[in-house]
């Protein structure tokens, strides 16, 4: 019963290891034209699909407040891991389902609290949002906030 047990965890953990490093599906179909459907850092050769689903483990999330364009992820290698490596002045791009894109440069890096929701605030001006876990346990969030070009 014990090497089973054994058996099963061991299959488990190789799992959880796949799905952190496994590559991503290409990005759903839009649901409208204005959607943001990619979201890139190229100096960090991120480039990800954008979906409106709640956190997933096949992208990124898109939650509009107002002005507040908020993108969050997962803090795993095939996500959002490389944005600790993000520096102030380097682009996030936007690639929307028309085939423009809109660029952001990042103007502020930042870890808060996991409870700290100032950053979800809708604004009166434009500013991309864009956060991931962080810290022992991922008790904080990494936050980069941008604004457009």
């Amino acid at each position: 019963m014990l090497k089973l047990l054994s058996l099963l965890f061991f299959i488990w953990a190789g799992f959880l290891i796949w799905q952190r490093n496994a590559p991503l599906p290409p990005a759903p179909t839009p649901v409208s034209i204005s959607q943001p459907m990619t979201l890139s850092l190229p100096d960090l050769n991120i480039s990800l699909p954008v979906l409106v689903e709640p956190l997933t483990p096949k992208g990124v999330t898109f939650e509009p407040h107002g002005n507040n364009l908020v993108f969050y992820g997962h803090n795993w290698p095939n996500i959002l891991g490389s944005l600790k490596k993000a520096q102030v002045g380097q682009r996030i791009v936007i690639g929307y389902a028309d085939g423009t894109a809109k660029q952001f440069e990042i103007k502020t890096l930042s870890v808060v609290s996991g409870s700290d929701i100032e950053i979800l605030q809708p604004t009166t001006y434009e500013v991309l949002t864009l956060y991931t876990c962080t810290g022992f346990l991922d008790r904080e969030r990494l936050i980069a906030t941008a604004f457009p070009i």
